[in-house]
């Protein structure tokens, strides 16, 4: 439906790029017109829109990592998915709690990589060249704030000087009966053991495959086999020289692809909120917002997206209807603004400062896509 080709092309040029959707033709070479006949109002959709999008840069905040050394070990042939699992997750759960988000490889980051605000390393199959470590460990020394997600990536970091430990936890119920034996099909005679997931003193339902995090620190989450018992450190903020870095000992990206938790978006939001503070914050909203802080020709451009619909229900084919996201507040570290205008529609925002200069607008619906221009 035309509308779910509107959110794919939004994702795309929020991010500076240029949309293009592929027809196939018939076996004759004549086009399938009444295709091209519902790309004439998505080619409207994203032309009125590429004065404020087209080319932007995003505005660096949070960097993803996406390791071309991890891939290499892992791929199983060219054009292999297996692994992206692990990024695709976590690339979701912090676009779903609004963060404004750029996936980078190890040449990239390295260009760029004291710029951010935070950086996050994903689950790792294999590792890290030890100079990609040792760059990541020198960022945080240095006063950046480090995430290191999922078991295998802690240890990692854990035996090549990060300042905590790792202890497992016994992963499968019962033990291995065959030779290949992984415990990941439907099949397998050996399941995950479930552990239960505390924060805040409000203990949730099952975890898989954690491991304890061992370091002086601030302990966002714990872990037992059972809710009344004591817990495990499942999740810590260290200090580590003039920065900090944030252990998470379970497998969250992967896991929030496969099985959305609201809880998994709760402790993100804060690990985040503890590292950096975002240009861009979302104070209330009632849908799903994804948010990327952008810059063109000088102005500063929010995009902002509508994430909900069906798009990631394995039953759901297509779909007409995505709900629109209603009732917007944010905040906005943008002390020098004189106005607030929602392109293409062409409307000004209401604009109030606190005393600190931060500036907080208010949204009352974004149906598809729209970017709020930041005029000074």
């Amino acid at each position: 439906h035309v509308n779910q080709l509107k959110q794919e092309a939004a994702a795309v040029i929020s991010m500076g790029g240029a949309y293009q959707n592929y027809v196939p033709q018939n076996r004759d070479g004549s086009p399938k017109m009444w295709e091209l006949e519902n790309l004439k109002e998505l080619s409207s959709f994203v032309l009125e829109r590429k004065p404020y999008c087209h080319r932007v840069k995003p505005i660096h905040e949070v960097a993803l990592l996406l390791s071309t050394y991890d891939r290499w070990r892992e791929s199983e042939h060219l054009y292999s998915r297996t692994g992206y699992e692990k990024v695709m997750g976590m690339s979701s759960l912090l676009c779903d709690i609004g963060t404004s988000l750029e996936i980078v490889c190890e040449h990239t980051l390295n260009k760029t990589i004291n710029e951010y605000k935070m950086i996050v390393v994903p689950e790792l199959y294999s590792g890290l060249e030890k100079d990609t470590i040792d760059s990541l460990l020198a960022y945080a020394k240095n006063g950046g704030s480090l995430v290191l997600v999922g078991k295998n990536t802690c240890s990692i970091f854990a035996e090549n000087g990060a300042p905590f430990t790792c202890n497992a936890y016994q992963e499968f119920i019962g033990t291995l009966q065959e030779k290949n034996e992984d415990g990941h099909n439907n099949s397998s005679t050996n399941k995950y053991m479930p552990y239960c997931f505390t924060m805040d003193n409000i203990t949730y339902g099952a975890l898989f495959s954690p491991c304890e995090i061992v370091g002086n620190g601030n302990i966002n989450a714990t872990f037992a086999e059972k809710p009344n018992q004591a817990g495990a450190s499942l999740c810590i903020t260290t200090s580590y020289g003039k920065g900090k870095i944030t252990a998470v000992g379970f497998d969250i990206g992967s896991q929030y692809l496969n099985g959305t938790q609201f809880m998994q978006r709760d402790l993100m939001k804060k690990i985040s909120k503890d590292l950096y503070t975002p240009m861009v914050e979302i104070d209330s909203a009632l849908g799903r917002l994804e948010i990327t802080a952008t810059e063109k020709d000088g102005k500063t451009m929010i995009q902002l997206v509508n994430a909900g619909g069906t798009h990631a229900d394995s039953a759901s084919a297509t779909d007409d209807y995505i709900p629109p996201v209603l009732d917007i507040k944010l905040s906005i570290d943008a002390p020098n603004a004189k106005k607030l205008i929602l392109q293409p529609e062409g409307r000004q925002l209401p604009l109030t400062k606190d005393k600190n200069g931060k500036i907080s607008t208010t949204i009352n619906r974004i149906d598809i896509h729209s970017t709020i221009e930041i005029c000074k």
